[in-house]
């Protein structure tokens, strides 16, 4: 899996219930536009993904919002509170042709990628168990 080099991607916008608190990490981090609500930052034409890390109870939600107004979404994990919300989340991707994946960073490493190909290969004997 190839990883992106410094300078391919920003972070480009921050979006929070709070616009002070938005500001605050900002600023901090160098983030040169900021919302004060995620309606906001769905409204924006231009952004294209948006990383989902709302409480997990609100993921659902947030992440509807997102994909319903054409945004490609990262949702951190749980990817929503129960199987009937995921199946709303999916079919709204596909509905708007948008991505949609679960923040499940591990996999994003190349040593995973590795490992993988170590398992498929069976370079180490019979695997019983991956943990």
């Amino acid at each position: 899996m190839k990883t992106l080099p410094p300078g391919d991607h920003q972070i480009a916008v921050i979006a929070s219930r709070s616009l002070e608190r938005a500001k605050e990490f900002a600023n901090r981090h160098g983030i040169p536009k900021v919302y004060g609500s995620y309606e906001e930052l769905a409204n924006d034409p231009d952004i294209d993904m948006v990383h989902v890390g709302v409480l997990h109870t609100e993921h659902w939600r947030v992440g509807l919002l997102f994909l319903k107004a054409g945004k490609n979404v990262l949702c951190e994990k749980p990817f929503a509170m129960n199987s009937r919300q995921v199946k709303d989340l999916v079919a709204t991707a596909k509905n708007n042709n948008v991505f949609l994946m679960e923040a499940i960073w591990s996999c994003c490493f190349p040593l995973y990628a590795e490992e993988c190909r170590l398992l498929a290969e069976e370079a180490v004997g019979e695997v019983k168990l991956v943990n």
